[in-house]
């Protein structure tokens, strides 16, 4: 029996290790693209590059992700 319960906390650890770098990339990839959208705008209308409002948007995405899982149950 204890070899099953080391087991269980083994894969849940792994599964745990998983799911935070998939976070993490999907967040990663979020910033990026508001990057790239900022960088094509300003190419075009000749500003500066600033990484205020890409981390700005950023999290407020991250924050309206948060949202809507607890609103459909993410928090039971």
């Amino acid at each position: 029996m204890r070899k099953r319960d080391d087991y269980r906390v083994a894969v849940k650890s792994v599964t745990l290790l998983i799911t935070i770098a998939v976070c993490l990339l999907i967040v990663g990839l979020l910033f990026l693209s508001f990057c790239v959208v900022e960088a094509l705008v300003l190419l075009f209308t000749g500003g500066a590059f600033s990484l205020v409002f890409p981390a700005i948007a950023t999290a407020v995405a991250v924050l309206a992700i948060m949202a809507l899982a607890l609103v459909a149950g993410g928090a039971e």
